[in-house]
């Protein structure tokens, strides 16, 4: 098939959409499928800039800038860039002469459905949106917006884009049961669309923990964003958990909620906690088999679930998960049944170390090389790259 993605964020950048959505391209390209990606870009100055990435056809529109500006400015821009896409995209000779068999595209954002609809009507084509972030509900969870006319606005948006897709892809099992309940005229379109994780290469990690102050700790490691959703608090109870445990704990990354973080820990007293910034994706699976654990947070006020794609890393890399996550959540079964780690659903700090403390006879019960087998199965049964494309590419032929 000629397949066309659209996405706010594609490689070089280090986002988790942005390696997804390469990864799910280069599957494509491995099974002799064409991809194009249309991808916003505030950088340029020319309308299209054209390049290939593996393979991959890149197509960067000049766009408004929707990263590290206030949150009015990111919502016009959201809304604006769709409509100012599509009208350099179909001004361009070049991209009308394409031939489009499906498109498939990511939300966030939630405001793609106009440039959508236009590529579907001059391509007469299906889409699949692969949906993961139920956007505005989870804000609305964490309190970050009111029931009000700015909440009505974005579910008008968020409807509109279930509305133009052919079939949507819901991330967990959870979530699918949350999507029918709540959306029953789309019911019909959702289906669980697990995230997948490709093979890592071996390069090395500019992160060296053996010429740290915790060299000669059992170390836990989260590599990726820290904000809102990601529970700050929630990752600050595990630290102070580990640190009672004796264990150093390693952040690596960026966000909203990082810096805070950091002067929160640093007020504690807590001495065996390092922060880097972020490193490249390809470096990351090497600095976690220098750790003994991966930490996951999700606040516990989410009802909608997601899988992180860090979890994955986790797995891919072979190392057991400590979990916080709001109730409910799939990752509960995932993590028990596969025996990778310990789970919670409350930061209470008693819990908290009996988890740990179960964890750490887990990892005295199984020997190094059967928790890398189990990670390694869990990682086979849900999360290949070729389990998606296929699913999608299924979907899109049916309709």
């Amino acid at each position: 098939m000629n397949l066309l993605i659209i996405t706010d964020a594609y490689a070089p950048s280090r986002t988790s959409a942005a390696v997804l959505l390469k990864d799910l391209a280069q599957q494509y390209i491995q099974e002799g499928h064409q991809v194009s990606v249309v991808v916003p870009s505030a950088q340029q100055k020319i309308p299209i800039q054209e390049y290939e990435e593996g393979g991959v056809k890149v197509l960067a529109v000049k766009a408004f800038r929707t990263k590290d500006i206030s949150y009015l400015q990111r919502v016009l821009a959201e809304w604006i860039n769709p409509y100012l896409m599509g009208r350099r995209l179909f001004c361009s000779q070049q991209f009308k002469s394409m031939k489009i068999n499906g498109v498939i595209w990511y939300s966030p954002s939630i405001f793609w459905a106009p440039l959508v609809k236009r590529c579907q009507d001059f391509f007469a084509c299906p889409s699949y949106l692969i949906l993961r972030d139920l956007f505005p509900d989870w804000a609305l969870d964490l309190s970050l917006l009111k029931k009000g006319p700015i909440y009505s606005f974005f579910k008008y948006i968020e409807k509109k884009q279930y509305a133009q897709a052919n079939w949507i892809g819901v991330q967990s099992a959870n979530n699918l049961t949350y999507f029918q309940k709540h959306f029953t005229q789309f019911a019909h379109k959702a289906q669980v669309l697990w995230n997948w994780i490709a093979p890592s290469s071996n390069t090395d990690c500019s992160i060296q923990i053996q010429n740290t102050p915790l060299r000669d700790l059992k170390v836990a490691v989260y590599a990726g964003n820290v904000g809102i959703a990601q529970g700050k608090d929630a990752l600050l109870a595990m630290t102070h958990a580990l640190h009672e445990a004796g264990m150093g704990v390693v952040y690596v990354g960026r966000g909203s909620e990082m810096r805070v973080m950091q002067e929160q820990i640093k007020e504690a007293g807590l001495t065996n906690v390092l922060f880097f910034d972020e490193i490249p994706p390809d470096e990351i699976e090497a600095l976690y088999r220098q750790c003994s654990l991966g930490l996951l947070a999700l606040d516990p006020r989410h009802t909608t679930h997601n899988i992180p794609g860090k979890f994955l890393s986790y797995m891919q890399a072979g190392i057991p998960t400590l979990a916080l996550v709001n109730p409910g959540n799939d990752l509960e079964k995932l993590i028990t049944h596969y025996q990778v780690g310990v789970v919670c659903t409350t930061a209470s700090s008693a819990i908290l170390n009996e988890r740990v403390g179960q964890l750490f006879a887990q990892l005295e019960r199984n020997p190094l090389g059967h928790m890398q087998e189990q990670c390694q199965r869990l990682v086979q049964d849900y999360f290949l790259p070729q389990r998606a494309s296929e699913q999608i590419v299924n979907q899109l032929s049916k309709s």
